[in-house]
Order: C-alpha cells, then sequence, then structure tokens
C-alpha cells in the first residue's frame, strides 16, 4: 500500500469529525455527478468503472473485508488516468469504517497491450467501540476521468456494509497461512520461497510490535523479523517472507516461524506458529534395484503371459539382466536377456530406457500329461554398479486342461497416449452356446476396454476360425511424463469356455506429454535459458506457457499454487534446443478444475530455474 495514503488514514478519536465531512464531501461530488450524467449521456458517455461485490457482511471482530473495483476498457493512452474515490454515503451512528486506499488510479500501465478488465481492491475495516450495536453503511464511489476523449460514467456504483456487533472485540493476529513449503537453493540458483502475513484483529490502544523468529535459522531464514502495527495501520496485513538456506545434508525438513506481540494490549494474545516444510532438491540418492511388476504368474497349458522389469536408478553404464525358467520342458521365456540403456530417454532407446518397463513373455508348453507343474524364473543382473544386485524371482503355475482355445490377435500393442488401437478375439472351436468373453484392463484408468462384453452364439454356421470379434482399446491422456504398461486380462464363460484359458495382451502406452508445440524449428537456435512468460494472463479457461532452450537439457515445467503446493508437472523430459508451448488447461493432477487465484509456474534444468506467475479468473 502506498505509505502516503496510510498516513492520511482516519484516526479513531477523529473518526466521527471525519465521518460528517466526508458525507458533505461524497453529497457534493455525487450532486454534482447526478447533474452532470444526462449531458454526458447524450454525449455518448460509457460506463467503464464498477464494483464486483456489491455487499459485505462484517462484525467488529473482524480484521477487514475487501471488495473489488473494475475497470473496462480496451487501453488507456499515456496521458490519461481515471481515478475510483470511495466515500461513506450513509451509515448507522452506532458503526463507523475506515476505508483504504482513499482512491485507486488506472493509468496506461496497468493494462496488457491487446487490452481487457483491469481489478483493484478497497479494504474496509471496522472500527471497533465498546457497545454492541451493529449497523449498515453506504459506500459510494465516483469515477473521474476520460477515455479516448469520453467521460467515463462518473457513478462506479455502491456496496452495502453490514456491520454486526456482539461487544468488546477480542484481540487477536490474524494469520493468513499456517504451512508453508521452501525449496533450498541449487548450483548457485535461488530456492523457491514462501509467503504469508499478519494483521491485527481489533484497534490496537498504542503500537504493536510483533518480534518474528525461526526455530532453525540454520534451515530456514524469515524477514523482517520485526512488525509494527499501529493505530492507523493495524488491519492492515503485512507480509512475511521465508527463505530455506542451503545444506548439504540431503533431507527435508520442518521449521517453526514463532512470533511473540508486545505493546498496545497485545502482550498476552498467543500467535499460531507457521510450519515450513524445507525441500532438498539435492536428496538421498537411493541404492540401484530393480523392480519386477508381478512375482506370481497362474497360467494354463498352452497360455503365454507376461511380467515387467524395470530399473529403479540410472545405471553408472549399460545393464543387462539374464532371464532363466528352472523347467525349460514345461516353460519358456522370452526374451532371455534384458538390455537397459543409462542417461535421458531419446527416440532411439526409449524401449531400451533404464526407467522403461522390458517386458518378459511366459509361454507355458502344451504336454499330453495331465499333471499341473509349478517352476521358477530367475534374474541375474551385470554391467555397472547392478553388477550385485538382487532382482526378485517369479514364481510361475501352469494348470494343465485340454479345454478350447481361443485366439487373440495379436501379442503385444503399443498405442501413443490419446489415442486409440484395436485387436481381435476368436473361438477356436465351436461352442456349445453362447460364449461371453470380457476383456479388462488392469488399470482402467490409463487404458480404456470397449465394448466391455463380447458374444458368440451358436447361429454363426462357419465357427470357429474365420469369426472374429474386435476389442478398441484407448490410451488415456495423465499428468505424468512416464510410459506405462498394461495387461489386457480375458475372461471367457459359456459354451463349455468356462474353464478356456486366454492369452493376456500386454499393452506398452507411450506418453506424448503436454508439449503443443516447437516454434522456430528452422530458425537460429537460441542462445540463452528462457522463460518468456503464458498468454493469456490472467486466462480461462486456457493457457500457453513459452520458453526456449539453447541445449539437449532435461526439463520439469511445474505449476504451484500460492501455498507452494505442486499442482500439475507438465513437463519431465529430456528436449531437444529450441523454442516450445505448453499448455495448461487450468486442470490439478487429478485432472480436476483449479480455483481462480494466483499460480506459479517454474522451469527447472540442470543448469537454469525461473519462476514466473499467472492468474486464472473465472
Amino acid at each position: 500500500m502506498d505509505k502516503t495514503v496510510m498516513k492520511n488514514r482516519i484516526s479513531y478519536t477523529g473518526a466521527l469529525r471525519t465521518h460528517s465531512l466526508l458525507r458533505r464531501f461524497a453529497t457534493c461530488i455525487l450532486l454534482g455527478v447526478l447533474a452532470f450524467l444526462p449531458a454526458q449521456a447524450a454525449r455518448g458517455q460509457q460506463p467503464c468503472a464498477g464494483v464486483i461485490t456489491t455487499s459485505l457482511s462484517l462484525s467488529e471482530s473482524d480484521v477487514f473485508g475487501e471488495y473489488d473495483v473494475f475497470l473496462r476498457l480496451a487501453s488507456l493512452e499515456s496521458n490519461e488516468s481515471v481515478y475510483v474515490v470511495p466515500t461513506v454515503l450513509s451509515s448507522d451512528s452506532n458503526v463507523m469504517v475506515s476505508i483504504s486506499p482513499k482512491w485507486v488510479q488506472f493509468g496506461a500501465d496497468d493494462f496488457p497491450v491487446d487490452g481487457g478488465v483491469v481489478i483493484k481492491k478497497f479494504r474496509v475495516a471496522v472500527l471497533p467501540d465498546t457497545d454492541s450495536i451493529g449497523g449498515t453503511i453506504s459506500i459510494a464511489h465516483a469515477v473521474i476521468g476520460t477515455v479516448g476523449g469520453t467521460d467515463c460514467d462518473p457513478e462506479g456504483g455502491t456496496v452495502t456494509v453490514n456491520i454486526s456487533d456482539s461487544g468488546a472485540p477480542v484481540r487477536r493476529v490474524n494469520i493468513s497461512k499456517t504451512s508453508l513449503i521452501a525449496a533450498e537453493p541449487q548450483d548457485g540458483n535461488t530456492g523457491l520461497t514462501d509467503e504469508y502475513a499478519l494483521s491485527l484483529a481489533t484497534r490496537p490502544s498504542s503500537t504493536v510490535l510483533v518480534v518474528v523468529t525461526s526455530s532453525d535459522p540454520l534451515a530456514v531464514k524469515v524477514s523482517p523479523q520485526l512488525l509494527e502495527f499501529t493505530r492507523t495501520d493495524w488491519f492492515e496485513p503485512q507480509t512475511l517472507t521465508v527463505t530455506a538456506v542451503e545444506d548439504d545434508d540431503g533431507n527435508n525438513e520442518k521449521v517453526a516461524i514463532r512470533h511473540t506481540a508486545s505493546g498496545g494490549g497485545y502482550d498476552d494474545v498467543v500467535i499460531p506458529d507457521v510450519e515450513v516444510l524445507v525441500v532438498d532438491r539435492d536428496p538421498f540418492v537411493p541404492a540401484p534395484a530393480a523392480t519386477v511388476s508381478r512375482t506370481n504368474l497362474v497360467m494354463h497349458e498352452g497360455q503365454t503371459n507376461t511380467y515387467t522389469i524395470k530399473l529403479d536408478t540410472n545405471p553408472s553404464e549399460k545393464v543387462f539382466i539374464v532371464v532363466q525358467s528352472t523347467n525349460t520342458e514345461v516353460a519358456t521365456v522370452s526374451p532371455s536377456v534384458l538390455e537397459f540403456v543409462q542417461g535421458a530417454p531419446s527416440a532411439d532407446n526409449l524401449l531400451l530406457h533404464w526407467n522403461t518397463p522390458h517386458i518378459v513373455k511366459v509361454t507355458s508348453v502344451q504336454d499330453a500329461n495331465a499333471v499341473s507343474e509349478k517352476f521358477a524364473i530367475n534374474h541375474t543382473a551385470v554391467g555397472g554398479d547392478y553388477n550385485n544386485v538382487s532382482v526378485s524371482s517369479v514364481y510361475a503355475t501352469i494348470w494343465d486342461d485340454e479345454a478350447r482355445g481361443v485366439t487373440v490377435s495379436d501379442s503385444m500393442l503399443v498405442v501413443d497416449e490419446g489415442e486409440s488401437i484395436t485387436y481381435t478375439l476368436g473361438l477356436d472351436a465351436f461352442p456349445l452356446n453362447t460364449v461371453t468373453i470380457t476383456p479388462t484392463s488392469s488399470v482402467p484408468g490409463k487404458l480404456s476396454v470397449s465394448p466391455e462384453r463380447l458374444r458368440f452364439t451358436t447361429s454363426v454356421s462357419h465357427l470357429p476360425q474365420t469369426v472374429t470379434q474386435t476389442v478398441t482399446l484407448t490410451a488415456l491422456r495423465d499428468a505424468d511424463m512416464d510410459d506405462d504398461a498394461v495387461t489386457i486380462t480375458h475372461q471367457a464363460s459359456g459354451g463349455g469356455y468356462n474353464m478356456v484359458a486366454i492369452d493376456d495382451l500386454p499393452v506398452v502406452i507411450n506418453d506424448t506429454g503436454t508439449v503443443t508445440g516447437v516454434e522456430d524449428a528452422d530458425a537460429t537456435v537460441p542462445t540463452d535459458f528462457a522463460l518468456e512468460g503464458n498468454y493469456p494472463n490472467p486466462f480461462n479457461p486456457a493457457t500457453e506457457i513459452l520458453y526456449a532452450l539453447p541445449q539437449q537439457v532435461h526439463v520439469t515445467l511445474t505449476v504451484y499454487d500460492v501455498s507452494g503446493r505442486e499442482v500439475r508437472r507438465l513437463i519431465n523430459t529430456s528436449q531437444a534446443p529450441g523454442r516450445y508451448r505448453v499448455r495448461w488447461d487450468g486442470k490439478d493432477t487429478r485432472g480436476h478444475s483449479v480455483r481462480s487465484g494466483v499460480y506459479f509456474y517454474r522451469l527447472s534444468t540442470d543448469f537454469w530455474r525461473k519462476t514466473q506467475s499467472m492468474v486464472l479468473l473465472k
């Protein structure tokens, strides 16, 4: 807030006299405005300003209320300004308020180059008293100025403030947030800071000082460390900035920010602590390990089943995992060796990348006996820092049967996120009656199946072999940047097929990310990293974020709310040099639309980071 405006605030002792003068001043202004209005309307006068909130309900125990005033214009010339001046039009004698600031000014610098709606705030504070009588106050707004040579409507709307009074106010300190997140600096770059604000709930008898301390100054610093609230600005929130201090422990930490008030009758007031989660961006590095998706398999004779193996950490060099069945007469495994490539993923090594799930197929042998068998599939890792890493075995059971079969057209499918793909199912033998086959996705939230059931009837005389039915798989978009492995299982019933084992169908989903385009593909490669902002801003419902990369790097682009919580990770992949634009649709990781407000987006690489803000207006 403008300090000059704060110094001119209405004092408590002179409030009644000032209130009377303001009413007279407001009456003169409004009479002049009303007399001037018809002539202006005839000359093409336009309503360009107004208030968004037309009523407030406050009590004398509230610190303040806020309402928005807007200016709707294409633009303002450099020499043009529009002023909106609030004044108390009428009020009950039992209540009194202070309005801040005394006026707002809209100038050419307030508008984006393409025009729009500019919003500014007025704050209303109730001046406490010792009675228990409430009342109502009306606040009018005069609009002064011209736009493009045309006068604005001199009336900016009226706000009605209904004030309740429960008696003598309770002294307390209002705090905007009690939970914050800050990130440590890394590689010479500044960390992610967070903010909160304090204000007094009631007018103090004299100046109040609030001392602010960190429970661990080596982990978190807070600024300023001393706040001063006077009898004039007691209700104005004062902002504190919390900054994480870099250390070498690699651990996240929790720190408390404490507050102690003194003076003005606030000596005994207890102020809540603020808890700060400090995120260390040099985290503990996990030991090499491998994840096996399934450690137990149940199969029928002649059936093919699958599981996946992926590495948990980036290896120091190429890693091989040898896959061996303990009983090759019962089942075979393929491939016998899995290859994992270190480093960042690329188009050339995507299927071999260390973080990509590698598929192992297990095919049971059809034999003449009626004995079920059990066996193990063992894994041995070779190469780099994985030489001595233990990888879990898979234990399989083969059920012997002579039942009819179902043919699956494909043994594996690959589909891009957001796209669909099909395969077919066919009966190997004529059914006794109608057969129903139900295909099921192991992760419905990532891969949907249509239709839910397939029906094969005995009315088709040329069964089996030539009649097939089609299943459509659709890969659903998600918020991460990881490829996914999904298994389609099948269950048959009826027509003598109840005990038939049908091959599972493994599906790899390629994550295509959220990049909407690459600009200047044939132009000169950018010379510097840049986060060029988002457009439009403010936006609804979506915006595009622009950035530039001078070299091939791993990029993360993350959206945070004002509390520092991660809302959505838009990009998390390696990208080539160039200029990019990424669309954010205003939704969080779960696909839910977020609220209106200010959000921050941060672009991070191994060498460079930058954070900017954007506003979602609904």
